[in-house]
């Protein structure tokens, strides 16, 4: 059921910026068309997807939830970070495939709602408002709002995380092309290789890291390319290499053409048309082309703008390791109101001590979402011959 917006101009206003609990009303007075619905997943990506997978087939009515986001399937954002980190094609496209017919199956696509969501409020009377811009041209408003019982955010990473010495090259020089992150579409890297000689240096210890190292080593070995490699790892001892490709580092050390590096590393300056940086104990100093940055992705969730906007007006607060504080249902701590539950899963809710944002994390997540949502009175608990919704 939606309502039409009857005064203001359909945007935020001062005062709905400023109040932590909104009134209808309120939003009437702002213009801001609302649109009932029980259940909303912000993010759209694959913790939306398979919480509205497991909610389906659990019992509950595709009309009474929604997804929004502004991605287009579910996917998008994983199959993006996996291709440019050098996760094996073969590997990705069969999560992706999985992961598409069970989409199409339960009509995934027809509860989606694009948007770009910008805040989530407390509503008087128990539940929440979240606030959408919708695309452009495809509103009367700047604004539409949802009301629901139950909000769950999964709205993953906030963005890039580089080393500081890098972060601050990349913003005073603007430079996007020599300094990259492996996360971020860094093909021209590999292009100017094959091109002209290059070095190299990798900064991460993780599997990332190796996975960079390994397309590199790779494309030397098939495509002749005349690359030297620097393998920068900070705080910490090399990561083991996978057994097929030890002989070729071992062959690189001799050869010259690759050098590990243990302890700190920082970018001087631009040197010409090389980068100048000081690697390992010994401080030596090192010309290079490029240098990718392993270090991942931002999971910091005040770099979030719905998650700061929560901590600041929703009631929620931070774990000890600066993410959403959850209860062990992955209801976020400090949120609750009357009825209303709001939930999250994935890297807002990281704690250090296990892998949630992995897809065995999120599975857990999604199990005691739906069972508390069960015992809400959403959804109905499988019984033996329950099937899924939709064939």
């Amino acid at each position: 059921m939606q309502a039409t917006a009857r005064r203001g101009d359909g945007d935020l206003t001062d005062r709905l910026l400023n109040t932590d609990v909104w009134s209808d009303h309120l939003l009437v007075q702002a213009g801001i068309p609302v649109t009932d619905m029980r259940f909303v997943s912000i993010g759209g990506g694959l913790g939306s997807f398979l919480l509205i997978d497991r909610l389906l087939s659990r019992g509950a009515a595709a009309g009474d939830v929604r997804v929004l986001s502004n991605l287009d399937v579910p996917w998008q954002t994983y199959e993006h970070l996996t291709r440019v980190s050098q996760v094996p094609g073969p590997q990705r496209a069969q999560v992706i495939d999985g992961i598409r017919r069970r989409h199409e199956r339960i009509g995934y696509s027809e509860l989606l709602v694009k948007g770009m969501v910008r805040m989530v409020r407390r509503r008087q009377g128990g539940g929440y408002f979240t606030v959408v811009t919708p695309p452009a041209g495809s509103s009367p408003t700047r604004r539409v709002a949802f009301r629901s019982q139950f909000v769950h955010l999964a709205v993953g990473y906030a963005g890039l995380k580089f080393r500081t010495d890098l972060q601050r090259y990349r913003a005073d020089t603007g430079d996007h092309h020599r300094v990259v992150n492996a996360y971020e579409g860094h093909e021209h890297v590999y292009r100017e290789i094959l091109a002209r000689p290059c070095t190299v240096v990798v900064r991460g210890s993780d599997a990332v890291a190796d996975r960079i190292l390994k397309r590199l080593v790779d494309d030397r070995s098939r495509l002749r390319t005349n690359v030297r490699i620097v393998r920068a790892v900070s705080g910490g001892r090399q990561r083991p290499s996978a057994r097929s490709w030890q002989k070729q580092l071992r062959q690189g050390v001799s050869q010259g053409w690759y050098l590990p590096v243990s302890g700190d590393a920082q970018l001087l300056r631009v040197n010409g048309n090389r980068l100048s940086m000081l690697l390992g104990p010994g401080s030596t100093e090192i010309g290079c082309d490029f240098v990718i940055d392993c270090t991942g992705l931002e999971a910091g969730i005040t770099e979030h703008r719905v998650l700061h906007d929560l901590l600041d007006h929703g009631g929620a607060r931070r774990n000890p390791v600066n993410r959403l504080a959850v209860e062990r249902t992955f209801e976020v701590h400090g949120t609750r109101n009357g009825i209303g539950r709001m939930y999250a899963s994935g890297a807002a809710t990281l704690t250090g001590e296990d892998q949630d944002d992995s897809f065995a994390g999120l599975r857990a997540a999604t199990e005691e979402i739906a069972r508390d949502l069960t015992r809400q009175g959403f959804g109905k608990r499988p019984g033996p011959f329950r099937r899924t919704r939709r064939p």
